[in-house]
């Protein structure tokens, strides 16, 4: 019934709400000098995260996919202009039925030139801070007009904390916080949606939290390597939600990114044109990807991801 729904003075609302997100994330990449760009939905030649997670399709005899992310293509323009940022859908054919996953998303994606790890941890938080900022100052008013119990997430004054992979393991370790199956976790485990809400109420103190310097095990092969088998990795895990930044700096040597596709058992030959980025003229550069609808449902405080979005895909749902 959805497409009745928006008839009524919630919906109604939550369409101003998805709207004023896009305007104030849109309102801070002009004040950083960031370009808009449009990256394709439709790929050949494989897939940027990797996995069996695609939705593949018959592109005309060709075997392709639908995007799960625009980094790649967003990567290529940093070249001409240093700062871009893509917002658009991407799609992952994963059987998740929970509450915060969808099989069609808003995936907000930005990528710099000649920048830092902590620039890039910096520019992600500056990103939530005055976004976050101008959505509620455009729309709590009316959000506590049908919810007068309503209370907007405060965002403290001081830096979000940043916690290691591996710190966060024995953090978990000494509060006694287990894994779902009640068993301790141990290093090279994947952290739980569970526990990254656990990591920002009780190590953030129900603040946003950056984890960081996961192994390269646990991330792409695009990611930068740094130290003993370290990427230089972030999640920003968003209290009630979990994670719903990632990012990292990226990979700008040839013969690295070769080994990488590797390591991945991705055959090179089918990004090409991805490596010769890394062939003429590579410069330090990183980026990340943002959840738009999870950044949606935290703010708003819905019970569920499909609240966040007009017409929700998910697994069982393919029509309004």
């Amino acid at each position: 019934m959805g497409h009745l729904d928006v008839r009524m003075e919630e919906r109604c609302l939550f369409l101003k709400l998805r709207h004023d997100l896009t305007m104030g994330l849109r309102t801070f990449y002009e004040t950083q000098n960031f370009l808009e760009i449009t990256a394709p939905m439709i790929l050949g030649g494989g897939q940027c995260e990797g996995g069996s997670d695609v939705f593949e399709l018959d592109y005309f005899g060709q075997k392709a996919s639908l995007t799960q992310s625009s980094q790649l293509y967003v990567e290529s323009i940093i070249y001409s202009y240093s700062k871009v940022f893509t917002l658009m859908p991407s799609f992952r054919a994963e059987k998740s039925k929970t509450s915060r996953h969808l099989t069609q998303f808003t995936h907000l994606e930005g990528e710099m030139a000649d920048i830092t790890f902590t620039e890039l941890m910096d520019h992600i938080e500056a990103l939530l801070r005055f976004s976050i900022k101008y959505f509620y100052e455009k729309n709590l008013n009316a959000i506590q007009k049908l919810d007068p119990d309503f209370t907007p997430i405060e965002i403290s004054e001081e830096p979000f904390k940043r916690i290691s992979y591996k710190d966060a393991i024995d953090y978990f370790n000494k509060k006694n916080h287990m894994k779902t199956d009640g068993t301790p976790y141990v290093y090279m485990d994947d952290i739980s949606d569970a526990s990254e809400k656990y990591l920002c109420m009780e190590y953030g103190n129900n603040q946003p939290v950056f984890l960081t310097l996961f192994p390269s095990e646990l991330k792409s092969f695009y990611m930068k390597r740094v130290g003993e088998g370290l990427t230089e990795s972030c999640d920003l895990l968003f209290p009630g939600i979990g994670e719903t930044v990632g990012g990292s700096m990226r990979i700008d040597d040839y013969e690295e990114l070769y080994d990488a596709f590797l390591a991945a058992n991705i055959e090179p030959e089918g990004f090409s044109w991805y490596m010769e980025l890394s062939k003429y003229g590579p410069c330090p550069h990183g980026g990340y990807g943002l959840g738009f609808e999870r950044l949606l449902m935290a703010l708003v405080k819905y019970r569920n991801v499909d609240q966040a979005i007009l017409y929700p895909r998910k697994v069982h749902r393919i029509t309004p």
